[in-house]
Protein backbone atom coordinates (compact mmCIF):
# COMPACT_ATOMS: atom_id res chain seq x y z
CA UNK A 1 0.00 0.00 0.00
CA UNK A 2 1.30 3.46 -0.79
CA UNK A 3 1.87 6.18 1.73
CA UNK A 4 -1.03 8.39 0.73
CA UNK A 5 -3.44 5.52 0.38
CA UNK A 6 -2.92 3.80 3.69
CA UNK A 7 -2.39 6.54 6.21
CA UNK A 8 -5.91 6.38 7.53
CA UNK A 9 -5.35 2.82 8.66
CA UNK A 10 -2.87 4.18 11.15
CA UNK A 11 -0.42 1.56 9.94
CA UNK A 12 1.43 2.98 6.95
CA UNK A 13 4.01 5.54 5.92
CA UNK A 14 3.79 8.71 8.03
CA UNK A 15 5.20 11.93 6.59
CA UNK A 16 6.53 14.88 8.49
CA UNK A 17 4.12 16.93 10.54
CA UNK A 18 5.96 20.02 9.40
CA UNK A 19 6.25 19.85 5.61
CA UNK A 20 3.63 17.67 3.86
CA UNK A 21 5.14 14.90 1.79
CA UNK A 22 8.78 15.88 2.40
CA UNK A 23 10.15 14.11 5.45
CA UNK A 24 9.18 10.95 7.28
CA UNK A 25 7.95 11.39 10.86
CA UNK A 26 9.93 8.82 12.84
CA UNK A 27 7.87 9.41 15.99
CA UNK A 28 4.73 8.32 14.12
CA UNK A 29 6.47 5.13 12.94
CA UNK A 30 7.49 4.38 16.52
CA UNK A 31 3.98 5.10 17.79
CA UNK A 32 2.50 2.84 15.13
CA UNK A 33 4.82 -0.06 15.96
CA UNK A 34 4.10 0.22 19.68
CA UNK A 35 0.37 0.46 18.95
CA UNK A 36 0.28 -2.66 16.76
CA UNK A 37 2.14 -4.56 19.47
CA UNK A 38 -0.39 -3.18 21.93
CA UNK A 39 -3.22 -4.71 19.90
CA UNK A 40 -1.43 -8.08 19.97
CA UNK A 41 -0.92 -7.75 23.71
CA UNK A 42 -4.60 -6.96 24.29
CA UNK A 43 -5.58 -10.14 22.47
CA UNK A 44 -2.87 -12.13 24.28
CA UNK A 45 -4.38 -11.11 27.63
CA UNK A 46 -7.85 -12.34 26.68
CA UNK A 47 -7.73 -15.88 28.02
CA UNK A 48 -6.24 -14.87 31.38
CA UNK A 49 -8.56 -11.87 31.72
CA UNK A 50 -11.74 -13.88 31.18
CA UNK A 51 -10.56 -16.45 33.71
CA UNK A 52 -11.57 -14.10 36.53
CA UNK A 53 -12.73 -16.16 39.48
CA UNK A 54 -11.30 -19.34 37.95
CA UNK A 55 -7.63 -18.52 38.38
CA UNK A 56 -5.60 -17.06 41.25
CA UNK A 57 -6.27 -13.35 41.71
CA UNK A 58 -2.58 -12.34 41.22
CA UNK A 59 -2.65 -14.03 37.80
CA UNK A 60 -5.79 -12.13 36.80
CA UNK A 61 -4.39 -8.86 38.11
CA UNK A 62 -1.29 -9.39 35.97
CA UNK A 63 -3.43 -9.76 32.85
CA UNK A 64 -5.51 -6.76 33.86
CA UNK A 65 -2.38 -4.63 34.37
CA UNK A 66 -0.98 -5.47 30.94
CA UNK A 67 -4.33 -5.01 29.22
CA UNK A 68 -4.93 -1.67 30.94
CA UNK A 69 -1.52 -0.39 29.88
CA UNK A 70 -2.16 -0.94 26.17
CA UNK A 71 -5.82 0.06 25.88
CA UNK A 72 -4.52 3.20 24.17
CA UNK A 73 -3.47 1.19 21.09
CA UNK A 74 -6.60 1.62 18.96
CA UNK A 75 -7.13 5.32 19.78
CA UNK A 76 -3.46 5.88 18.92
CA UNK A 77 -3.96 4.33 15.49
CA UNK A 78 -6.89 6.64 14.79
CA UNK A 79 -5.06 9.74 16.00
CA UNK A 80 -1.97 8.87 13.94
CA UNK A 81 -4.25 8.59 10.92
CA UNK A 82 -5.69 12.02 11.59
CA UNK A 83 -2.21 13.46 12.10
CA UNK A 84 -1.15 12.19 8.68
CA UNK A 85 -4.25 12.95 6.61
CA UNK A 86 -5.32 16.20 8.26
CA UNK A 87 -2.37 18.48 7.69
CA UNK A 88 -2.16 22.08 6.51
CA UNK A 89 -1.66 22.28 2.78
CA UNK A 90 -3.16 18.93 1.85
CA UNK A 91 -5.80 19.08 -0.92
CA UNK A 92 -9.41 18.33 -0.11
CA UNK A 93 -10.21 14.69 -0.84
CA UNK A 94 -12.05 14.19 -4.12
CA UNK A 95 -14.60 11.49 -4.88
CA UNK A 96 -12.01 9.67 -6.97
CA UNK A 97 -9.35 9.80 -4.26
CA UNK A 98 -11.83 8.58 -1.65
CA UNK A 99 -12.81 5.63 -3.84
CA UNK A 100 -9.15 4.83 -4.48
CA UNK A 101 -8.35 4.91 -0.76
CA UNK A 102 -11.36 2.79 0.14
CA UNK A 103 -10.36 0.16 -2.40
CA UNK A 104 -6.79 0.13 -1.10
CA UNK A 105 -8.16 -0.95 2.28
CA UNK A 106 -11.26 -2.85 1.18
CA UNK A 107 -9.46 -5.24 -1.19
CA UNK A 108 -7.15 -6.57 1.59
CA UNK A 109 -10.21 -6.74 3.86
CA UNK A 110 -12.01 -8.96 1.35
CA UNK A 111 -8.89 -11.08 0.82
CA UNK A 112 -8.29 -11.74 4.51
CA UNK A 113 -11.98 -12.13 5.23
CA UNK A 114 -12.17 -14.84 2.59
CA UNK A 115 -9.10 -16.51 4.08
CA UNK A 116 -10.62 -16.50 7.57
CA UNK A 117 -14.00 -17.69 6.31
CA UNK A 118 -12.31 -20.58 4.51
CA UNK A 119 -10.25 -21.42 7.57
CA UNK A 120 -13.22 -21.32 9.91
CA UNK A 121 -15.18 -23.55 7.56
CA UNK A 122 -12.28 -25.99 7.33
CA UNK A 123 -12.21 -26.15 11.11
CA UNK A 124 -15.91 -26.92 11.30
CA UNK A 125 -17.18 -23.38 11.66
CA UNK A 126 -19.74 -21.52 9.56
CA UNK A 127 -19.86 -22.01 5.81
CA UNK A 128 -17.93 -19.94 3.30
CA UNK A 129 -20.20 -17.07 2.29
CA UNK A 130 -18.19 -14.05 1.26
CA UNK A 131 -21.25 -11.80 1.22
CA UNK A 132 -21.51 -12.28 4.97
CA UNK A 133 -18.71 -9.75 5.39
CA UNK A 134 -21.30 -7.04 4.63
CA UNK A 135 -23.23 -7.98 7.77
CA UNK A 136 -20.44 -8.84 10.21
CA UNK A 137 -16.64 -9.19 10.22
CA UNK A 138 -15.25 -12.60 9.33
CA UNK A 139 -12.96 -12.35 12.38
CA UNK A 140 -13.38 -10.27 15.48
CA UNK A 141 -10.37 -8.00 14.94
CA UNK A 142 -11.43 -6.94 11.45
CA UNK A 143 -14.00 -4.48 12.84
CA UNK A 144 -11.15 -1.97 12.89
CA UNK A 145 -10.82 -2.02 9.10
CA UNK A 146 -14.55 -1.39 8.65
CA UNK A 147 -14.21 1.62 10.93
CA UNK A 148 -11.29 2.88 8.84
CA UNK A 149 -13.39 2.60 5.69
CA UNK A 150 -16.00 4.75 7.39
CA UNK A 151 -13.39 7.40 8.15
CA UNK A 152 -12.28 7.38 4.52
CA UNK A 153 -15.86 8.01 3.43
CA UNK A 154 -16.15 10.91 5.87
CA UNK A 155 -12.72 12.34 5.03
CA UNK A 156 -13.87 15.49 3.15
CA UNK A 157 -16.14 16.44 6.05
CA UNK A 158 -13.43 15.70 8.61
CA UNK A 159 -11.02 17.84 6.59
CA UNK A 160 -13.51 20.71 6.64
CA UNK A 161 -13.99 20.40 10.41
CA UNK A 162 -10.22 20.27 10.89
CA UNK A 163 -9.59 23.42 8.88
CA UNK A 164 -12.22 25.38 10.79
CA UNK A 165 -10.98 24.21 14.19
CA UNK A 166 -7.35 24.81 13.26
CA UNK A 167 -8.09 28.43 12.40
CA UNK A 168 -10.22 28.99 15.51
CA UNK A 169 -8.62 27.34 18.57
CA UNK A 170 -11.42 28.40 20.92
CA UNK A 171 -13.93 26.64 18.70
CA UNK A 172 -11.67 23.59 18.78
CA UNK A 173 -11.83 23.52 22.56
CA UNK A 174 -15.62 23.84 22.42
CA UNK A 175 -15.83 21.06 19.83
CA UNK A 176 -13.89 18.58 21.94
CA UNK A 177 -15.67 19.47 25.15
CA UNK A 178 -18.94 18.62 23.40
CA UNK A 179 -17.43 15.49 21.83
CA UNK A 180 -16.10 14.32 25.19
CA UNK A 181 -19.41 15.04 26.95
CA UNK A 182 -21.48 13.20 24.35
CA UNK A 183 -19.11 10.34 23.53
CA UNK A 184 -17.13 9.61 26.69
CA UNK A 185 -18.90 10.80 29.83
CA UNK A 186 -22.13 8.75 29.37
CA UNK A 187 -20.12 5.52 29.50
CA UNK A 188 -19.88 6.08 33.26
CA UNK A 189 -22.48 8.73 33.98
CA UNK A 190 -25.53 8.56 31.69
CA UNK A 191 -26.88 11.99 30.81
CA UNK A 192 -30.63 11.69 30.13
CA UNK A 193 -30.71 15.20 28.70
CA UNK A 194 -28.62 14.01 25.75
CA UNK A 195 -31.24 11.40 24.91
CA UNK A 196 -34.00 14.00 25.13
CA UNK A 197 -32.00 16.26 22.82
CA UNK A 198 -31.50 13.31 20.42
CA UNK A 199 -27.76 13.88 20.89
CA UNK A 200 -26.68 10.31 21.57
CA UNK A 201 -23.64 10.18 19.29
CA UNK A 202 -21.16 12.70 17.92
CA UNK A 203 -18.67 11.59 15.25
CA UNK A 204 -17.26 8.74 17.38
CA UNK A 205 -13.85 7.78 16.00
CA UNK A 206 -14.06 10.77 13.67
CA UNK A 207 -13.57 12.99 16.72
CA UNK A 208 -10.35 11.16 17.58
CA UNK A 209 -9.28 11.44 13.95
CA UNK A 210 -9.68 15.23 13.99
CA UNK A 211 -8.04 15.41 17.41
CA UNK A 212 -4.96 13.64 16.07
CA UNK A 213 -4.69 16.17 13.26
CA UNK A 214 -4.92 19.12 15.64
CA UNK A 215 -2.51 17.69 18.22
CA UNK A 216 0.07 17.11 15.50
CA UNK A 217 0.22 20.87 14.87
CA UNK A 218 1.57 21.50 18.38
CA UNK A 219 5.23 22.45 18.59
CA UNK A 220 6.90 19.19 19.61
CA UNK A 221 9.51 21.01 21.69
CA UNK A 222 6.78 22.64 23.77
CA UNK A 223 5.27 19.32 24.85
CA UNK A 224 6.20 18.28 28.44
CA UNK A 225 7.16 14.66 27.83
CA UNK A 226 7.31 13.46 31.43
CA UNK A 227 4.06 15.15 32.34
CA UNK A 228 2.38 13.34 29.45
CA UNK A 229 3.91 10.03 30.51
CA UNK A 230 2.73 10.61 34.08
CA UNK A 231 -0.82 11.37 32.90
CA UNK A 232 -0.80 8.24 30.74
CA UNK A 233 0.41 6.13 33.69
CA UNK A 234 -2.18 7.55 36.09
CA UNK A 235 -5.07 7.04 33.65
CA UNK A 236 -3.89 3.50 32.86
CA UNK A 237 -3.77 2.80 36.60
CA UNK A 238 -7.35 4.09 36.87
CA UNK A 239 -8.34 1.70 34.06
CA UNK A 240 -6.72 -1.15 36.00
CA UNK A 241 -8.42 -0.22 39.28
CA UNK A 242 -11.89 0.32 37.79
CA UNK A 243 -11.71 -2.95 35.89
CA UNK A 244 -10.74 -4.76 39.07
CA UNK A 245 -13.58 -3.21 41.06
CA UNK A 246 -16.22 -3.70 38.34
CA UNK A 247 -15.19 -7.34 37.92
CA UNK A 248 -15.07 -7.97 41.65
CA UNK A 249 -18.57 -6.55 42.06
CA UNK A 250 -20.01 -8.53 39.14
CA UNK A 251 -18.19 -11.78 39.88
CA UNK A 252 -17.05 -12.02 36.26
CA UNK A 253 -14.55 -10.17 34.10
CA UNK A 254 -16.03 -6.79 33.15
CA UNK A 255 -14.55 -4.73 30.30
CA UNK A 256 -16.47 -1.53 31.00
CA UNK A 257 -13.37 0.52 31.84
CA UNK A 258 -11.58 -0.92 28.79
CA UNK A 259 -13.95 0.67 26.27
CA UNK A 260 -11.89 2.90 23.98
CA UNK A 261 -14.10 5.94 24.55
CA UNK A 262 -14.06 5.89 28.37
CA UNK A 263 -12.58 9.07 29.86
CA UNK A 264 -9.66 7.16 31.36
CA UNK A 265 -8.67 5.54 28.05
CA UNK A 266 -9.18 8.69 25.98
CA UNK A 267 -7.08 10.88 28.31
CA UNK A 268 -4.39 8.20 28.50
CA UNK A 269 -4.37 7.98 24.69
CA UNK A 270 -4.02 11.74 24.23
CA UNK A 271 -1.16 11.82 26.75
CA UNK A 272 0.59 8.87 25.08
CA UNK A 273 0.18 10.44 21.62
CA UNK A 274 1.75 13.70 22.79
CA UNK A 275 4.56 11.81 24.51
CA UNK A 276 5.38 9.94 21.28
CA UNK A 277 5.54 13.27 19.44
CA UNK A 278 8.48 14.31 21.63
CA UNK A 279 10.70 11.38 20.67
CA UNK A 280 13.57 11.81 18.22
CA UNK A 281 15.07 8.58 16.90
CA UNK A 282 18.55 7.93 15.61
CA UNK A 283 18.86 7.18 11.91
CA UNK A 284 19.23 3.46 12.60
CA UNK A 285 16.29 3.32 15.02
CA UNK A 286 14.15 5.34 12.62
CA UNK A 287 14.96 2.90 9.80
CA UNK A 288 13.98 -0.08 11.96
CA UNK A 289 10.76 1.63 13.04
CA UNK A 290 9.97 2.46 9.41
CA UNK A 291 10.53 -1.14 8.28
CA UNK A 292 8.25 -2.50 10.99
CA UNK A 293 5.68 0.25 10.51
CA UNK A 294 5.42 -0.50 6.79
CA UNK A 295 4.42 -4.09 7.60
CA UNK A 296 2.04 -3.31 10.44
CA UNK A 297 -1.10 -3.65 8.28
CA UNK A 298 -0.30 -7.26 7.37
CA UNK A 299 0.78 -8.00 10.95
CA UNK A 300 -2.63 -6.79 12.05
CA UNK A 301 -4.43 -9.04 9.57
CA UNK A 302 -2.51 -12.25 10.34
CA UNK A 303 -1.81 -11.98 14.06
CA UNK A 304 -5.05 -13.61 15.25
CA UNK A 305 -4.36 -16.98 13.66
CA UNK A 306 -0.69 -16.80 14.68
CA UNK A 307 -1.75 -16.02 18.24
CA UNK A 308 -3.97 -19.10 18.35
CA UNK A 309 -1.10 -21.37 17.33
CA UNK A 310 1.39 -19.73 19.68
CA UNK A 311 -0.96 -19.80 22.68
CA UNK A 312 -1.49 -23.58 22.41
CA UNK A 313 2.07 -24.50 21.46
CA UNK A 314 4.15 -26.85 23.58
CA UNK A 315 6.59 -24.05 24.33
CA UNK A 316 3.89 -21.91 25.94
CA UNK A 317 2.42 -24.94 27.71
CA UNK A 318 5.78 -25.69 29.30
CA UNK A 319 6.41 -22.02 30.09
CA UNK A 320 3.02 -21.80 31.80
CA UNK A 321 4.11 -24.47 34.24
CA UNK A 322 7.22 -22.57 35.32
CA UNK A 323 6.66 -18.86 34.71
CA UNK A 324 4.20 -16.37 36.21
CA UNK A 325 1.22 -15.40 34.05
CA UNK A 326 2.65 -11.92 33.50
CA UNK A 327 5.73 -13.33 31.74
CA UNK A 328 3.73 -15.97 29.86
CA UNK A 329 1.48 -13.30 28.36
CA UNK A 330 4.51 -11.26 27.33
CA UNK A 331 6.08 -14.37 25.79
CA UNK A 332 2.90 -15.11 23.84
CA UNK A 333 2.55 -11.55 22.57
CA UNK A 334 6.22 -11.13 21.64
CA UNK A 335 6.29 -14.50 19.86
CA UNK A 336 3.12 -13.60 17.96
CA UNK A 337 4.58 -10.22 17.02
CA UNK A 338 7.84 -11.77 15.79
CA UNK A 339 6.19 -14.55 13.75
CA UNK A 340 3.57 -12.20 12.31
CA UNK A 341 6.36 -9.83 11.32
CA UNK A 342 8.18 -12.62 9.49
CA UNK A 343 4.99 -13.56 7.65
CA UNK A 344 4.40 -9.92 6.72
CA UNK A 345 7.97 -9.59 5.45
CA UNK A 346 7.60 -12.75 3.36
CA UNK A 347 4.30 -11.60 1.86
CA UNK A 348 5.83 -8.25 0.93
CA UNK A 349 8.47 -10.11 -1.13
CA UNK A 350 5.75 -11.31 -3.49
CA UNK A 351 5.35 -8.85 -6.40
CA UNK A 352 2.02 -7.05 -6.22
CA UNK A 353 1.05 -8.70 -2.93
CA UNK A 354 0.67 -5.37 -1.16
CA UNK A 355 -2.34 -4.53 -3.33
CA UNK A 356 -4.16 -7.67 -2.26
CA UNK A 357 -2.84 -8.52 1.19
CA UNK A 358 -2.08 -5.04 2.51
Amino acid sequence: MTTADTLTTGIADPKSDAVPGKQRAAWADLCRVVAIYGVLLIHSCGAAFYAFGKSPLPDWLSANALDSAVRVAVPLFVMISGAMLLRPGLPVASTASILRRVLKVFIPLVFWSAAYLYRNNALGGFGVNLFSIFTEPAMYHLWFVYMIVGLYILLPFLQAIYEVLRSRPSLGVYFFVVWFAVTCVPLYWPLPVLRIMQLTSFLGYGGLFVLGGLLATIDRKAIPRWTCIAVYAICSAITFYLTWRFSEKAGVAVERAYVYFTPNVIIASIAAFLAFMTFDLSARSAAIAKWMSDRAFIIFFVHVVVLEHVRYSNTIRIASEHLPVFLVILLISLSTFFISGLIAAAIRLIPGASRVAG
